[in-house]
């Protein structure tokens, strides 16, 4: 354990999704689709169809080429993930990836996975109300958060029209109202965006300041809300 760097001790009620303690976080070229790459060939599959539809346009990446990823490193990462996949959580976005675990030195051996990559690693520790979120300039009193779950364009739609009939009482955060208010399916990019326009994501909340609003939500998303929150300023 002493060998491990930890380079952030984070100060919170809660530990990461209520069950770990620490997170390893790092930066790669493609990660995200290998977060939902079979193997190496769907992932190479994957990377080739998102450039070959960008080129009639927009370029997927600038400067970028399908031959400019790092094929080994990627692999070796998904083989770690599929052998150690009961003992941790993966959070990616982008080309961010974010890894949870309570095994310490199953954490420190990403260091030689993805050797070229320097890897921020961070400790959680506990204080606080676990009902509170303490935030820099909260701008309401009370957040909720939704919980990972399939829904319906039918259902979006509804959601929509409950914000734009409540504009001065819920505040959803900008990634979900970015997410109900684009209607697009695009198949073109290998999946990952018909994919994610299809599922309510745990990061997803919505923001309100009257206590008694908690009463309009549980009506409206039953058996879709997650953990409520009261806000307080740092």
């Amino acid at each position: 354990m002493e060998s491990l760097e930890l380079n952030n001790v984070e100060v919170r009620p809660t530990l990461y999704f209520n069950k770990y303690r620490y997170r390893a976080k790092y930066k790669m070229m493609g990660i995200h689709a290998a977060s939902y790459a079979k193997d190496i060939t769907h992932f190479r599959e994957i990377i080739n169809r998102q450039h070959r539809y960008s080129s009639s346009g927009t370029p997927y990446r600038y400067g970028i080429t399908p031959k400019d990823y790092d094929y080994d490193t990627i692999e070796r990462f998904m083989l770690w993930r599929s052998i150690n996949k009961e003992k941790i959580m993966l959070r990616i976005a982008g080309d961010s990836c974010s890894v949870f675990s309570n095994d310490l030195p199953l954490l420190e051996s990403l260091k030689y996975i993805v050797i070229k990559n320097s890897i921020e690693y961070t400790e959680i520790q506990l204080d606080g109300d676990p009902d509170v979120k303490i935030l820099k300039d909260p701008k309401h009193n009370y957040r909720i958060y939704f919980t990972n779950k399939q829904v319906t364009d039918e259902f979006k739609q509804e959601m929509l029209e409950l914000f734009n009939a409540h504009p001065n009482t819920l505040f959803p955060c900008p990634a979900l109202l970015k997410w109900v208010e684009d209607p697009r399916f695009n198949p073109r990019s290998g999946g990952v965006g018909a994919w994610r326009r299809k599922y309510l994501m745990p990061f997803y909340f919505i923001d309100y300041d009257d206590e008694s609003t908690i009463l309009l939500l549980s009506l409206f998303f039953d058996g879709y809300l997650g953990k409520k929150y009261k806000l307080e300023k740092r």
